[in-house]
């Protein structure tokens, strides 16, 4: 029996951005080819893949580049001179092949796009259309952040469609995506759905899914073999641009804890505001000028147009605890000492 499967933009787009993914791509085509499984091909996957290729291709070369460079820099290492210069040949080797090939983003670009076009497109009708919008309107999932996820509900939506229409009543559907911020549980398991759509995927016909590895084992164990050793995947450290990328993420919704901490305060009277503070006057701490909360003000607002209302809270205990300790742990890998928190 063929199960039917919708892979979301977000999947296809990580196949793309990690090489190391490539076996999951062989896979996916293979598993095509025999009929084991066949892709629900929503336009909107393909709109939104076509649309975001070229960022995600050169993030994917920049990322090749950067593990050439720091296999390099481990050679240095090696004791033997000789065995040192025998691997920095085979690394400048693969370096060099790596600069004359073509990029290997196009090819599995290419490939990607050979897997869509295969599979029957299918157009957002009107009724998929009136049926995301009501989400938006009603605001539950994918539509029950602050953001525009109408786009997320047509994918959704053509997924529900495409199970109604097959009369089969043993047919086996899965959604995959790695997009859980929209449709995830909010908080806890981020390998279930979202609360909204839960009944969406209790039925045993219908399955939700974060891991496309996961989807191909449950299809045919053998597949990604030659992907896995000891049952466990390669992990490859973090590039530093990631590590970055995540600190400085932390910092924000870190601050922005603060500062709303720091309004309740102004608000409350707690904090008073005052154009100037003589430094000879106590208790200072409770004094701020206006100049002051006004810059802060702008910063939360620029805080809220970057990182977006959906990700700055509010948390319970637990989750502020985990976001603080995250962020110092980020810091002391990037040199700093244990427990710096500011912001």
């Amino acid at each position: 029996m063929t199960i039917r499967i919708l892979i979301d933009t977000s999947v296809w787009l990580d196949i793309l951005k990690d090489a190391r993914l490539d076996p999951v791509l062989t896979a996916i085509e293979d598993l095509v080819a025999v009929e084991a499984i066949s892709l629900i091909m929503p336009e909107q996957i393909v709109f939104e893949f076509d649309r975001n290729k070229d960022r995600v291709k050169d993030a994917r070369k920049t990322t090749l580049v950067a593990t050439v460079r720091r296999f390099r820099d481990a050679l240095s290492q090696i004791d033997s001179e000789a065995e040192r210069d025998q691997a920095l040949q085979a690394v400048s080797a693969i370096d060099h092949k790596l600069a004359l090939t073509a990029d290997t983003g196009e090819k599995v670009i290419a490939r990607i796009m050979v897997l869509m076009a295969k599979a029957p497109v299918v157009a957002a009708t009107d009724s998929v259309k009136l049926k995301a919008a009501d989400r938006s309107l009603r605001r539950v999932a994918p539509c029950h952040q602050t953001k525009n996820s109408i786009a997320d509900a047509i994918i959704l939506e053509s997924y529900l469609e495409a199970m109604a229409a097959d009369g089969d009543p043993d047919a086996q559907f899965v959604f995959v995506t790695t997009n859980t911020n929209d449709f995830s549980a909010a908080a806890g398991d981020k390998r279930t759905p979202h609360p909204d759509l839960e009944p969406l995927f209790a039925a045993q016909r219908s399955t939700y899914s974060t891991q496309i590895t996961d989807v191909i084992r449950n299809v045919d164990e053998s597949s990604l073999d030659e992907y896995i050793f000891g049952d466990d995947f390669y992990e490859e450290p973090r590039m530093l641009s990631e590590l970055l990328e995540a600190e400085h993420l932390l910092s924000r919704q870190v601050w922005y804890n603060r500062h709303h901490d720091l309004r309740r305060r102004v608000s409350s009277g707690e904090t008073k505001l005052v154009d100037a503070i003589d430094l000879t006057q106590r208790p200072i701490t409770s004094l701020m000028t206006r100049d002051t909360w006004a810059a802060a003000l702008e910063t939360a607002k620029r805080t809220e147009d970057e990182v977006g209302l959906e990700n700055l809270g509010p948390w319970d205990d637990f989750e502020w605890g985990m976001l603080n300790g995250k962020l110092s742990a980020l810091r002391w890998v990037l040199g700093n000492e244990w427990d710096m928190l500011d912001t």
